[in-house]
């Protein structure tokens, strides 16, 4: 029997937590220091943080996002960051520059360590306590082709493929990806016009806020319009309009607001807008 106390805890802060080692660390490549995960977003969010273990003191890491994984090679780096770690076991590190993802983009989360190898999970077999004899506990993870890489020389293998490893076909590395909201989240809808729903997902109040809405193709009223939203509070929203628009057969659709733009294929039919 034991317990155990937790002090100075607060509520998790992220949004989203992108990892396939459901258990862990269960095992080491230690003939490898290069290796990433690909994920796609399941939301409009910003990438915020990277989790990962290190098996050794002292571990130098290098966390670099990428955009784009083609033709066998991570292209299009958004964001990166490096340092030492003075102790083995789990580690997050927050970003100097998030991310900014929109949802179901593709991205890759790459990790460097040098000292210890890359930690991975995979399918273990877990001694039962007390003494008991047999073959103990079989812990099932799972793994898909195409979620972890590892470097081999010049060239990314897929993890998933790797057959010198207990239970092949079950492993991931422990690399995960942590996102919060944006703090500024658009809604765009079609009908008698545009509307467009501005949350304020932050914990401040944003202020004068300039917008615009703008559409072209056969557009006889209302091709343009902008102007100001003085307040959003924190938690809340504010609905700007095009107001009245008159056009006809298909054309294209722009919001801005702030530094955030929004596009769209449109088709008009008099006052109604249908966004595709």
């Amino acid at each position: 029997m034991g317990a155990v106390s937790f002090q100075h805890v607060e509520p998790l802060r992220y949004q989203h937590i992108y990892y396939y080692d459901y258990h862990g660390w269960r095992d080491t490549l230690t003939d490898c220091s290069e290796a990433f995960n690909a994920f796609t977003a399941a939301d409009t969010e910003l990438l915020d943080a990277v989790s990962f273990y290190t098996a050794e003191d002292g571990a130098f890491y290098h966390v670099v996002i990428y955009d784009r994984f083609e033709n066998g090679e991570l292209t299009d780096k958004l964001s990166e960051q490096s340092g030492t770690i003075d102790h083995t076991g789990f580690h997050t590190v927050e970003l100097d520059t998030p991310v900014r993802l929109e949802k179901n983009d593709d991205f890759y989360v790459y990790l460097q360590l040098l000292g210890g190898g890359q930690p991975y999970d995979r399918t273990s077999e877990v001694p039962v306590l007390l003494g008991a004899e047999g073959g103990g506990t079989l812990v099932e993870s799972a793994a898909h082709p195409g979620e972890s890489y590892y470097r081999n020389g010049s060239q990314w293998l897929d993890l998933y493929e790797r057959d010198d490893i207990p239970w092949p076909g079950t492993a991931n590395f422990c690399i995960k990806a942590l996102t919060v909201p944006v703090d500024m989240h658009l809604e765009v809808s079609g009908g008698l016009g545009i509307a467009v729903t501005v949350k304020n997902n932050g914990e401040k109040e944003i202020s004068n806020l300039p917008w615009s809405i703008e559409l072209s193709g056969l557009v006889l009223v209302q091709q343009n319009r902008e102007g100001i939203i003085p307040s959003i509070p924190a938690g809340g929203e504010v609905t700007v309009e095009s107001g009245f628009v008159l056009g006809f057969g298909p054309g294209s659709l722009k919001v801005t607001v702030g530094d955030i733009g929004e596009e769209a294929e449109i088709f008009m039919m008099g006052p109604l807008v249908i966004i595709r």
